[in-house]
């Protein structure tokens, strides 16, 4: 009974953190911005910019790949006419529009590079494999973290959910579904990524090297790891 009456009082906390931590995502955080897209002439070739949106009084904390871009790059990239190369300078920000940017980006037969003095890590690392040929200037930073969940609101809801019922129930039925819930999106989300690394033409070992990583956490790969993962394939 002392154990039960524990347990019940761990759910009850946590499931409060949870209710707190959706709130905080869904409404009191102000919103990211999302990436601007820059057509621009780059050593003599013409070229998109993928680059995080500057602070600003809206978006305070600036912009980064946001639920949408994909889509809006697709059009960008529509109404730009002939690109020859793709440039990112990205923290990162929404997996799925990562993922989606990447297989455009391969779909059109397009070459990706990041300049000397920008970083491209998380979601913009994923978008970045998309290219054909893949350049990373002397300079220029690629990062990588285990594949995370957190990001997703409606994830966050649906565990929310399943913690506000263990904490009613206070069973450990309930906190079982809860970690098996977890543990399956969790797998989900690294099999996504491996299979896209492998349609990318990287090594899947880099999913390994992300997985060492917490998602607030950050992995820069050394040149010779971006050689050797096949992130980078022209010198």
């Amino acid at each position: 009974m002392i154990v039960l009456r524990a347990f019940q009082h761990m759910i009850t906390a946590r499931a409060g953190l949870s209710v707190l931590l959706v709130a905080c995502i869904l409404g009191a955080t102000p919103p990211a911005g999302a990436v601007d897209f820059v057509v621009m002439d780059y050593q003599g070739r013409r070229v998109m910019l993928i680059r995080d949106e500057a602070r600003s009084e809206k978006y305070p904390r600036g912009g980064m790949i946001a639920r949408g871009d994909a889509q809006r790059f697709a059009q960008e990239l529509q109404r730009a006419g002939k690109i020859e190369e793709i440039l990112f300078d990205s923290g990162g920000g929404s997996e799925p529009d990562g993922l989606e940017l990447g297989r455009l980006i391969r779909k059109a037969g397009l070459a990706t590079r990041i300049p000397a003095g920008a970083s491209c890590a998380s979601a913009c690392a994923d978008a970045f494999r998309g290219g054909v040929a893949r350049r990373i200037e002397k300079g220029g930073r690629y990062g990588i973290h285990m594949p995370t969940i957190a990001g997703n609101p409606q994830t966050v809801q649906k565990i929310a959910g399943i913690m506000e019922k263990a904490r009613a129930q206070g069973s450990v039925e309930s906190a079982q579904r809860l970690i098996f819930e977890i543990e399956q999106l969790s797998a989900q989300a690294a099999a996504r990524w491996a299979l896209y690394v492998m349609t990318m033409g990287a090594s899947v070992r880099i999913v390994d090297s992300g997985a060492k990583f917490l998602a607030s956490e950050m992995n820069w790969l050394t040149r010779d790891q971006l050689v050797d993962l096949n992130v980078v394939n022209v010198d």
